[in-house]
């Protein structure tokens, strides 16, 4: 029992005393949705795998920090999740997707804000420090300020059009897809929905459990105007059961792209997996996990290459 105590009272054990009462607190009270993002009950932070050999590098495009990998004449842009570019499978996913024969960039959106929820570990910010502010964030409801300072205009339209688009530009590439997961969605459908760049056309639009609904709300955007206009580009949906029933197979936003182009490609898929599982589930610990996570990957990348 002493070494207990001991152990308890060093920086590292108070710390992991503090975070596991915090966490507990989260696990057990009633959530509706995580920072008026992602509903309640979805997979939350995965960190990134140390022992996972990126094929990419992150450097800088124009103004904005990416991760960049492949060197093919077709591009796709990855958008991640609200934790950010720094954790979960992200970087995996974009290296499976350059296999295929793109050149991926993955842009860091949250790049101000020391690169997202839990941050980049090689900046320190996956620290237990860290990790505390992010719980105390959870309790406060801060995240939700967090969540404010991305909107499209002009925070993330400022990215794609000064960094992305003249960066992809320059490499030759000859068409671009979109690929968006979670929080990322919301920058994806915009992208999709901006008028057509003659010189470099979009080729296709892939969106993992969107939580594009969720934010477009925060800041009173106009959803239907702007799913409309997106739906010129060729989409696929990959929705989960947590999604908003609007954006589930049949639901507002399917019908306001086949509206609004009816000869446009539209597909909807509807996973038994949680909100998340794409970029946060664990493979390790779920089978069925790693095997939705590759079959919907796959199915992604068939889209994109069509």
């Amino acid at each position: 029992m002493d070494s207990l105590w001991t152990a308890l009272a060093t920086p590292l054990g108070v710390c992991t005393t503090v975070a596991a009462g915090l966490l507990g607190y989260l696990l057990l009270r009633p959530k509706k949705q995580i920072g008026e993002c992602c509903p309640g009950q979805s997979h939350g932070f995965l960190p990134q795998d140390d022992g996972y050999a990126c094929k990419g590098t992150v450097q800088r495009i124009k103004s904005a920090s990416a991760y960049v990998v492949g060197d093919g004449p077709k591009a796709v842009v990855l958008v991640h999740d609200i934790f950010g570019l720094h954790t979960g499978r992200l970087k995996q996913i974009a290296d499976e997707i350059a296999s295929s024969g793109f050149t991926v960039v993955a842009p860091d959106f949250f790049e101000s804000c020391e690169g997202g929820l839990f941050g980049r570990r090689d900046l320190g910010y996956s620290t237990p420090r860290s990790m505390l502010s992010f719980l105390w964030a959870m309790i406060t409801g801060s995240v939700k300020s967090y969540m404010r300072e991305h909107p499209w205009d002009p925070a993330c339209e400022r990215i794609w059009t000064e960094s992305v688009v003249p960066w992809l530009k320059e490499r030759h590439c000859t068409s671009v897809g979109l690929v968006g997961f979670c929080w990322g969605a919301y920058v994806t459908v915009h992208a999709a929905a901006r008028q057509a760049d003659t010189d470099l056309p979009l080729a296709a639009h892939v969106m993992y459990h969107p939580s594009y609904a969720h934010v477009a709300a925060l800041f009173g955007e106009d959803q239907e105007a702007t799913v409309r206009a997106a739906a010129k580009v060729p989409t696929q949906v990959y929705s989960t059961s947590m999604e908003p029933k609007s954006w589930r197979p049949g639901g507002q936003a399917e019908r306001w792209m086949r509206d609004a182009h009816p000869e446009g490609v539209v597909q909807w898929h509807q996973e038994k997996q949680m909100h998340g599982f794409m970029t946060r589930g664990n493979m390790k610990r779920s089978l069925s996990v790693a095997e939705d996570v590759q079959r919907c990957l796959k199915g992604g990348i068939a889209f994109l290459s069509s």
